[in-house]
């Protein structure tokens, strides 16, 4: 099956915090996530989540509503 990522760039502070909020979301289902610095853009970090492609509708929404109810304005 085709697999999707779904990332968003954010600063560090943002990603780790992202990290910790989506991890139980998203790792009960299976779904690998993480936060990483873009090589080629220092200070820039992003958060991903890795889905299958069928999926991935479903779960940039949940992604999302999740950022958006504590607080972050993500753009996936």
């Amino acid at each position: 099956m085709p697999q999707t990522r779904l990332h968003a760039a954010t600063n560090e502070e943002s990603a780790r915090t992202l990290l910790k909020i989506f991890e139980p979301a998203f790792e009960d289902e299976g779904l690998p996530i993480s936060a990483f610095e873009e090589p080629d853009t220092p200070n820039t970090w992003a958060i991903a989540v890795y889905c299958e492609t069928a999926d991935a509708e479903t779960i940039l929404n949940k992604m999302t509503d999740l950022a958006h109810s504590s607080g972050h304005d993500l753009v996936i």
